[in-house]
Protein backbone atom coordinates (compact mmCIF):
# COMPACT_ATOMS: atom_id res chain seq x y z
CA UNK A 1 0.00 0.00 0.00
CA UNK A 2 0.63 3.78 0.09
CA UNK A 3 3.99 4.70 1.82
CA UNK A 4 4.23 8.17 3.66
CA UNK A 5 7.44 8.44 1.30
CA UNK A 6 4.97 7.56 -1.98
CA UNK A 7 2.45 10.09 -0.90
CA UNK A 8 4.78 12.61 0.00
CA UNK A 9 6.18 12.38 -3.86
CA UNK A 10 2.53 12.57 -4.85
CA UNK A 11 1.38 15.08 -2.98
CA UNK A 12 4.59 17.36 -5.05
CA UNK A 13 3.24 16.72 -8.40
CA UNK A 14 0.68 18.77 -10.12
CA UNK A 15 -1.56 15.35 -10.34
CA UNK A 16 -4.33 13.94 -8.21
CA UNK A 17 -2.20 10.34 -7.33
CA UNK A 18 -4.60 7.52 -6.08
CA UNK A 19 -4.39 3.98 -5.35
CA UNK A 20 -6.84 1.39 -5.11
CA UNK A 21 -7.59 -2.01 -3.44
CA UNK A 22 -7.57 -5.17 -5.80
CA UNK A 23 -11.71 -4.47 -5.99
CA UNK A 24 -10.77 -1.16 -7.09
CA UNK A 25 -12.26 1.13 -4.03
CA UNK A 26 -10.04 3.92 -3.31
CA UNK A 27 -7.62 3.54 -0.37
CA UNK A 28 -5.60 6.58 -0.96
CA UNK A 29 -5.99 9.99 -2.81
CA UNK A 30 -3.24 12.78 -3.47
CA UNK A 31 -3.88 16.16 -1.37
CA UNK A 32 -4.62 17.57 -5.00
CA UNK A 33 -8.03 15.92 -4.94
CA UNK A 34 -9.25 18.45 -2.63
CA UNK A 35 -8.31 21.64 -4.89
CA UNK A 36 -9.73 19.66 -7.76
CA UNK A 37 -13.33 18.84 -6.33
CA UNK A 38 -13.46 21.13 -3.25
CA UNK A 39 -14.25 18.33 -0.92
CA UNK A 40 -11.85 16.25 1.41
CA UNK A 41 -9.78 13.67 0.67
CA UNK A 42 -12.03 10.48 2.49
CA UNK A 43 -14.84 11.63 0.53
CA UNK A 44 -12.78 9.83 -1.88
CA UNK A 45 -12.14 6.81 -0.19
CA UNK A 46 -14.10 3.56 -1.06
CA UNK A 47 -16.59 4.36 -4.25
CA UNK A 48 -17.22 8.04 -2.89
CA UNK A 49 -14.90 8.98 -5.95
CA UNK A 50 -17.65 8.70 -8.01
CA UNK A 51 -19.93 11.52 -6.34
CA UNK A 52 -17.46 13.56 -7.79
CA UNK A 53 -17.55 13.00 -11.70
CA UNK A 54 -20.18 14.65 -13.52
CA UNK A 55 -23.11 13.32 -13.29
CA UNK A 56 -23.70 12.91 -16.68
CA UNK A 57 -20.41 11.51 -17.01
CA UNK A 58 -20.98 8.89 -14.01
CA UNK A 59 -22.41 5.70 -15.37
CA UNK A 60 -19.85 5.81 -18.30
CA UNK A 61 -17.13 5.84 -15.63
CA UNK A 62 -18.15 3.41 -13.39
CA UNK A 63 -18.82 1.39 -16.14
CA UNK A 64 -15.34 1.69 -17.80
CA UNK A 65 -13.30 1.52 -14.23
CA UNK A 66 -15.34 -2.32 -13.83
CA UNK A 67 -14.41 -3.59 -16.91
CA UNK A 68 -10.87 -2.27 -16.87
CA UNK A 69 -10.86 -4.19 -12.95
CA UNK A 70 -12.39 -7.47 -14.35
CA UNK A 71 -9.84 -7.39 -16.99
CA UNK A 72 -6.80 -6.61 -15.07
CA UNK A 73 -5.38 -4.02 -18.11
CA UNK A 74 -4.22 -0.72 -18.10
CA UNK A 75 -6.78 1.82 -18.74
CA UNK A 76 -6.81 5.39 -20.32
CA UNK A 77 -9.88 7.27 -19.75
CA UNK A 78 -11.23 10.51 -19.58
CA UNK A 79 -14.51 12.41 -17.79
CA UNK A 80 -15.29 15.28 -16.40
CA UNK A 81 -15.09 16.52 -12.17
CA UNK A 82 -17.69 18.44 -10.73
CA UNK A 83 -16.96 20.20 -7.74
CA UNK A 84 -18.91 21.59 -4.98
CA UNK A 85 -18.54 25.01 -6.45
CA UNK A 86 -19.87 24.04 -9.63
CA UNK A 87 -17.02 24.25 -11.52
CA UNK A 88 -16.15 21.49 -14.00
CA UNK A 89 -12.91 19.98 -14.81
CA UNK A 90 -11.98 17.58 -17.76
CA UNK A 91 -9.67 14.98 -16.39
CA UNK A 92 -7.63 12.09 -18.19
CA UNK A 93 -7.09 9.24 -16.05
CA UNK A 94 -4.56 6.87 -16.27
CA UNK A 95 -3.99 3.41 -13.97
CA UNK A 96 -2.01 0.36 -14.00
CA UNK A 97 -2.41 -2.53 -12.01
CA UNK A 98 -0.10 -3.40 -9.15
CA UNK A 99 1.33 -6.81 -8.98
CA UNK A 100 2.62 -9.18 -6.75
CA UNK A 101 3.47 -13.14 -7.03
CA UNK A 102 0.18 -13.85 -6.47
CA UNK A 103 -1.34 -11.43 -9.04
CA UNK A 104 -2.96 -8.13 -8.79
CA UNK A 105 -3.11 -6.50 -5.18
CA UNK A 106 -4.47 -3.05 -6.66
CA UNK A 107 -3.83 -0.05 -8.62
CA UNK A 108 -2.23 2.47 -8.67
CA UNK A 109 -2.93 6.13 -10.78
CA UNK A 110 -3.79 9.40 -11.94
CA UNK A 111 -5.75 11.81 -12.56
CA UNK A 112 -4.67 14.99 -14.07
CA UNK A 113 -6.36 17.94 -15.13
CA UNK A 114 -6.88 18.84 -19.01
CA UNK A 115 -9.35 21.52 -19.00
CA UNK A 116 -7.23 24.15 -20.75
CA UNK A 117 -5.74 21.94 -22.95
CA UNK A 118 -9.08 20.50 -24.50
CA UNK A 119 -10.51 24.25 -24.58
CA UNK A 120 -7.19 24.97 -26.68
CA UNK A 121 -7.60 21.62 -28.60
CA UNK A 122 -11.46 22.89 -29.01
CA UNK A 123 -10.30 25.95 -30.66
CA UNK A 124 -8.24 24.87 -32.56
CA UNK A 125 -10.71 22.76 -33.87
CA UNK A 126 -12.86 25.81 -34.45
CA UNK A 127 -10.50 27.71 -35.73
CA UNK A 128 -9.62 24.93 -38.06
CA UNK A 129 -12.98 24.40 -39.24
CA UNK A 130 -13.49 28.23 -39.45
CA UNK A 131 -10.15 28.25 -41.68
CA UNK A 132 -11.34 25.86 -43.42
CA UNK A 133 -14.44 27.06 -44.52
CA UNK A 134 -13.03 30.55 -45.28
CA UNK A 135 -10.61 28.39 -47.53
CA UNK A 136 -13.35 26.69 -49.52
CA UNK A 137 -15.52 29.50 -49.75
CA UNK A 138 -12.33 32.05 -50.74
CA UNK A 139 -12.69 33.56 -54.22
CA UNK A 140 -8.38 33.85 -53.86
CA UNK A 141 -6.50 30.97 -55.09
CA UNK A 142 -4.34 28.85 -53.57
CA UNK A 143 -1.31 26.98 -55.60
CA UNK A 144 1.30 24.70 -55.16
CA UNK A 145 3.93 24.49 -57.97
CA UNK A 146 7.10 22.56 -57.81
CA UNK A 147 10.20 23.71 -58.34
CA UNK A 148 10.14 23.74 -61.58
CA UNK A 149 6.93 25.34 -62.17
CA UNK A 150 5.00 22.19 -62.29
CA UNK A 151 1.52 22.25 -60.74
CA UNK A 152 0.71 19.97 -57.38
CA UNK A 153 -2.44 21.90 -56.32
CA UNK A 154 -4.95 24.40 -56.46
CA UNK A 155 -7.61 25.41 -53.96
CA UNK A 156 -11.37 25.82 -54.36
CA UNK A 157 -10.94 29.00 -55.54
CA UNK A 158 -9.37 28.53 -59.11
CA UNK A 159 -12.13 26.05 -59.64
CA UNK A 160 -15.00 28.82 -59.34
CA UNK A 161 -13.04 31.30 -61.06
CA UNK A 162 -11.37 29.60 -63.95
CA UNK A 163 -14.34 26.70 -64.47
CA UNK A 164 -11.25 23.86 -65.08
CA UNK A 165 -12.89 20.95 -62.87
CA UNK A 166 -11.08 20.17 -59.23
CA UNK A 167 -7.37 18.73 -59.55
CA UNK A 168 -7.31 19.56 -63.27
CA UNK A 169 -3.72 19.38 -64.28
CA UNK A 170 -3.99 20.78 -67.70
CA UNK A 171 -1.98 19.58 -70.81
CA UNK A 172 1.88 21.55 -71.08
CA UNK A 173 1.52 22.75 -67.38
CA UNK A 174 0.05 25.72 -66.08
CA UNK A 175 1.92 27.87 -68.22
CA UNK A 176 0.10 26.89 -71.12
CA UNK A 177 -3.03 28.88 -69.39
CA UNK A 178 -0.95 31.73 -69.15
CA UNK A 179 -1.82 34.13 -72.03
CA UNK A 180 1.60 34.00 -74.53
CA UNK A 181 2.26 38.17 -73.81
CA UNK A 182 2.58 37.03 -70.33
CA UNK A 183 4.74 33.94 -70.17
CA UNK A 184 8.04 35.48 -69.82
CA UNK A 185 6.87 37.58 -67.18
CA UNK A 186 5.57 34.93 -65.28
CA UNK A 187 8.74 32.89 -65.68
CA UNK A 188 11.02 35.34 -64.65
CA UNK A 189 8.61 36.30 -61.03
CA UNK A 190 8.99 32.38 -60.74
CA UNK A 191 12.56 32.61 -61.17
CA UNK A 192 12.74 35.23 -58.62
CA UNK A 193 10.64 33.33 -56.27
CA UNK A 194 12.84 30.68 -56.18
CA UNK A 195 15.98 32.72 -55.59
CA UNK A 196 14.56 34.78 -52.85
CA UNK A 197 15.06 38.52 -55.20
CA UNK A 198 10.77 38.61 -55.39
CA UNK A 199 9.45 38.25 -51.61
CA UNK A 200 5.86 37.35 -50.92
CA UNK A 201 4.25 40.84 -50.71
CA UNK A 202 5.40 41.48 -54.38
CA UNK A 203 2.53 41.28 -56.49
CA UNK A 204 3.07 40.64 -60.26
CA UNK A 205 -0.11 40.84 -62.48
CA UNK A 206 -0.44 37.85 -65.71
CA UNK A 207 -3.44 37.04 -67.68
CA UNK A 208 -4.63 33.19 -67.17
CA UNK A 209 -6.89 31.44 -69.98
CA UNK A 210 -10.42 30.32 -68.45
CA UNK A 211 -12.20 27.42 -69.43
CA UNK A 212 -14.56 29.18 -71.11
CA UNK A 213 -11.40 30.83 -73.31
CA UNK A 214 -11.46 34.27 -72.05
CA UNK A 215 -8.57 35.88 -70.34
CA UNK A 216 -8.67 36.92 -66.71
CA UNK A 217 -6.41 39.29 -64.59
CA UNK A 218 -5.08 37.87 -61.83
CA UNK A 219 -2.59 39.77 -59.53
CA UNK A 220 -0.38 37.25 -57.66
CA UNK A 221 2.29 36.38 -54.89
CA UNK A 222 4.83 33.68 -54.19
CA UNK A 223 6.31 32.04 -51.66
CA UNK A 224 9.14 29.47 -51.87
CA UNK A 225 8.37 27.25 -49.18
CA UNK A 226 10.11 24.32 -50.94
CA UNK A 227 12.33 23.30 -47.43
CA UNK A 228 8.85 23.20 -45.30
CA UNK A 229 8.12 19.13 -45.06
CA UNK A 230 4.63 19.93 -44.95
CA UNK A 231 4.42 21.95 -48.28
CA UNK A 232 7.53 21.17 -50.34
CA UNK A 233 6.29 23.46 -53.12
CA UNK A 234 6.05 27.03 -54.23
CA UNK A 235 2.66 28.75 -53.03
CA UNK A 236 1.12 31.41 -55.21
CA UNK A 237 -1.63 33.83 -53.79
CA UNK A 238 -3.54 34.96 -56.35
CA UNK A 239 -6.65 36.55 -57.21
CA UNK A 240 -8.97 38.00 -60.18
CA UNK A 241 -8.31 41.48 -60.43
CA UNK A 242 -9.91 41.77 -64.23
CA UNK A 243 -12.42 45.06 -62.75
CA UNK A 244 -9.52 46.50 -61.22
CA UNK A 245 -7.61 45.99 -64.52
CA UNK A 246 -10.24 47.14 -66.79
CA UNK A 247 -10.89 50.48 -64.66
CA UNK A 248 -7.81 51.23 -65.03
CA UNK A 249 -8.01 51.15 -68.45
CA UNK A 250 -11.05 53.30 -68.61
CA UNK A 251 -9.43 55.99 -66.08
CA UNK A 252 -6.21 55.87 -68.07
CA UNK A 253 -8.13 55.78 -71.78
CA UNK A 254 -10.77 59.06 -69.91
CA UNK A 255 -7.70 60.92 -68.94
CA UNK A 256 -6.15 61.01 -72.81
CA UNK A 257 -8.98 60.88 -75.11
CA UNK A 258 -11.80 63.11 -75.59
CA UNK A 259 -15.00 62.61 -74.06
CA UNK A 260 -17.45 63.46 -76.93
CA UNK A 261 -15.58 61.69 -79.58
CA UNK A 262 -13.37 59.32 -78.40
CA UNK A 263 -10.15 60.96 -80.06
CA UNK A 264 -7.02 61.35 -78.54
CA UNK A 265 -7.52 64.72 -76.38
CA UNK A 266 -4.51 67.33 -76.33
CA UNK A 267 -2.38 65.99 -73.69
CA UNK A 268 -2.17 62.55 -75.53
CA UNK A 269 -1.44 64.13 -79.16
CA UNK A 270 1.30 65.93 -78.10
CA UNK A 271 2.55 62.77 -76.09
CA UNK A 272 2.64 61.01 -79.36
CA UNK A 273 4.18 63.48 -81.54
CA UNK A 274 6.78 64.10 -79.22
CA UNK A 275 7.45 60.03 -79.59
CA UNK A 276 7.04 60.44 -83.46
CA UNK A 277 9.91 63.20 -83.53
CA UNK A 278 12.53 60.90 -81.99
CA UNK A 279 11.65 58.02 -84.21
CA UNK A 280 11.96 60.04 -87.19
CA UNK A 281 15.26 61.22 -85.85
CA UNK A 282 16.60 57.85 -85.35
CA UNK A 283 15.16 56.59 -89.16
CA UNK A 284 15.57 60.01 -90.88
CA UNK A 285 11.54 59.85 -91.58
CA UNK A 286 9.15 62.50 -92.40
CA UNK A 287 6.12 63.35 -90.62
CA UNK A 288 3.32 66.07 -91.17
CA UNK A 289 0.74 67.51 -88.36
CA UNK A 290 -2.64 68.41 -89.97
CA UNK A 291 -3.89 71.25 -87.82
CA UNK A 292 -8.05 71.47 -88.67
CA UNK A 293 -10.65 73.93 -87.95
CA UNK A 294 -14.27 73.92 -88.85
CA UNK A 295 -15.88 76.35 -90.93
CA UNK A 296 -19.47 77.87 -90.14
CA UNK A 297 -19.10 75.52 -86.97
CA UNK A 298 -20.14 78.27 -84.49
CA UNK A 299 -23.47 79.57 -86.83
CA UNK A 300 -24.74 75.99 -86.40
CA UNK A 301 -24.07 75.47 -82.85
CA UNK A 302 -25.77 78.83 -81.87
CA UNK A 303 -28.93 77.83 -84.09
CA UNK A 304 -29.39 74.32 -83.21
CA UNK A 305 -27.64 73.97 -79.55
CA UNK A 306 -25.17 72.30 -78.27
CA UNK A 307 -26.76 68.92 -78.59
CA UNK A 308 -26.61 69.24 -82.32
CA UNK A 309 -23.23 70.38 -81.87
CA UNK A 310 -21.97 67.47 -80.29
CA UNK A 311 -23.88 64.96 -82.43
CA UNK A 312 -22.31 67.14 -85.19
CA UNK A 313 -18.42 67.07 -84.10
CA UNK A 314 -18.88 63.04 -83.03
CA UNK A 315 -19.78 62.71 -87.06
CA UNK A 316 -16.56 64.73 -87.93
CA UNK A 317 -14.32 62.96 -85.92
CA UNK A 318 -16.09 59.20 -87.43
CA UNK A 319 -15.08 61.16 -90.92
CA UNK A 320 -11.59 62.28 -89.86
CA UNK A 321 -10.89 58.54 -88.96
CA UNK A 322 -11.99 57.38 -92.63
CA UNK A 323 -10.24 59.79 -94.48
CA UNK A 324 -6.21 59.28 -93.31
CA UNK A 325 -4.09 56.71 -93.16
CA UNK A 326 -4.33 53.36 -91.26
CA UNK A 327 -1.72 54.16 -88.51
CA UNK A 328 -2.78 58.25 -88.31
CA UNK A 329 -3.87 59.30 -85.37
CA UNK A 330 -6.58 62.22 -84.89
CA UNK A 331 -7.00 64.19 -81.95
CA UNK A 332 -9.86 66.47 -81.17
CA UNK A 333 -7.35 70.06 -80.26
CA UNK A 334 -10.48 71.69 -78.52
CA UNK A 335 -13.64 73.29 -79.27
CA UNK A 336 -14.21 72.60 -83.40
CA UNK A 337 -10.44 72.10 -83.78
CA UNK A 338 -8.51 68.59 -84.57
CA UNK A 339 -4.98 67.54 -85.26
CA UNK A 340 -3.69 64.57 -87.22
CA UNK A 341 -0.45 63.16 -87.08
CA UNK A 342 0.90 61.49 -89.99
CA UNK A 343 4.16 59.46 -89.89
CA UNK A 344 6.15 58.44 -92.74
CA UNK A 345 4.53 60.43 -95.03
CA UNK A 346 6.53 60.57 -98.78
CA UNK A 347 7.15 64.45 -98.43
CA UNK A 348 4.79 67.01 -98.60
CA UNK A 349 2.51 65.81 -101.76
CA UNK A 350 1.44 63.17 -99.53
CA UNK A 351 1.12 65.14 -96.63
CA UNK A 352 -0.91 67.59 -98.87
CA UNK A 353 -3.28 64.63 -100.26
CA UNK A 354 -4.32 63.55 -96.75
CA UNK A 355 -5.33 66.95 -96.04
CA UNK A 356 -7.45 67.06 -98.95
CA UNK A 357 -9.64 64.44 -98.53
CA UNK A 358 -10.16 65.53 -94.66
CA UNK A 359 -11.63 68.63 -96.32
CA UNK A 360 -13.17 66.30 -98.83
CA UNK A 361 -15.21 64.47 -95.99
CA UNK A 362 -15.79 67.43 -93.90
CA UNK A 363 -17.84 69.15 -97.07
CA UNK A 364 -20.51 66.38 -97.04
CA UNK A 365 -23.81 67.16 -95.55
CA UNK A 366 -24.14 65.75 -92.15
CA UNK A 367 -27.50 64.40 -91.54
CA UNK A 368 -27.05 64.97 -87.66
CA UNK A 369 -26.94 68.30 -88.01
CA UNK A 370 -30.29 68.46 -90.14
CA UNK A 371 -28.34 68.43 -93.23
CA UNK A 372 -26.40 70.90 -92.79
CA UNK A 373 -22.95 71.69 -94.56
CA UNK A 374 -19.78 72.33 -93.20
CA UNK A 375 -16.08 73.27 -94.40
CA UNK A 376 -12.85 72.67 -93.14
CA UNK A 377 -9.47 74.39 -93.21
CA UNK A 378 -6.50 72.34 -92.84
CA UNK A 379 -2.98 73.61 -91.50
CA UNK A 380 -0.12 71.28 -92.78
CA UNK A 381 3.51 71.21 -90.86
CA UNK A 382 6.14 68.93 -92.31
CA UNK A 383 9.38 68.03 -89.32
CA UNK A 384 12.39 69.92 -89.54
CA UNK A 385 15.09 68.97 -87.64
CA UNK A 386 15.08 70.42 -84.15
CA UNK A 387 10.91 70.45 -83.84
CA UNK A 388 9.09 70.03 -80.68
CA UNK A 389 5.25 68.98 -80.29
CA UNK A 390 4.77 72.76 -79.80
CA UNK A 391 7.03 74.16 -82.63
CA UNK A 392 5.35 71.75 -85.54
CA UNK A 393 1.88 72.34 -84.10
CA UNK A 394 2.19 76.15 -84.18
CA UNK A 395 3.88 75.85 -87.54
CA UNK A 396 0.33 73.93 -88.38
CA UNK A 397 -1.70 76.40 -86.56
CA UNK A 398 0.08 79.51 -88.46
CA UNK A 399 -0.71 77.78 -91.93
CA UNK A 400 -4.50 77.12 -90.90
CA UNK A 401 -4.95 80.78 -90.26
CA UNK A 402 -3.54 81.86 -93.44
CA UNK A 403 -5.82 79.53 -95.40
CA UNK A 404 -8.73 80.97 -92.93
CA UNK A 405 -7.49 84.30 -94.14
CA UNK A 406 -8.22 83.40 -97.50
CA UNK A 407 -11.75 82.10 -97.33
CA UNK A 408 -11.57 78.80 -95.58
CA UNK A 409 -12.52 75.51 -96.83
CA UNK A 410 -8.16 74.62 -97.96
CA UNK A 411 -5.37 73.22 -97.35
CA UNK A 412 -2.45 75.10 -96.41
CA UNK A 413 1.47 74.14 -96.38
CA UNK A 414 3.27 75.72 -93.70
CA UNK A 415 5.98 77.73 -95.74
CA UNK A 416 8.76 77.52 -92.96
CA UNK A 417 12.06 76.47 -94.31
CA UNK A 418 12.45 72.78 -93.90
CA UNK A 419 16.02 73.29 -92.80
Amino acid sequence: MATTHLSALFDQLPIVAFETDADGRVVFAGRHWSELTGLPIAAALGDGWLEAVHPDDRDRAATTWAEVIKKGDRVTMGYRILAVDGHVSDVAVEAAPLLDDGGSIGWIGWLVDVTEQRRLELEARRLDQRFRTLYAQSTDIITVLSADGTWQYSSPGGTRLLGYPPGHDPEGGIFSLIHPDDVALATEALAEVLDGRRGPDEAVVFRVRSADGEYRFLESVGQNLLDDPAIEGIVLHSRDVSERVRLQGELAFLAAHDPLTGLANRRLINDLIEQALARSGRREATLAVLFIDLDGFKDVNDRLGHVAGDELLAEVAARLRSAVRTGDVVARHGGDEFVVLCEDVAGATEAMGIAKRVVDAVARGFHTAGGEVLGATVGVAINRPGDTPRSLLMAADAALYDGKRAGGSRTVLSDRPLS
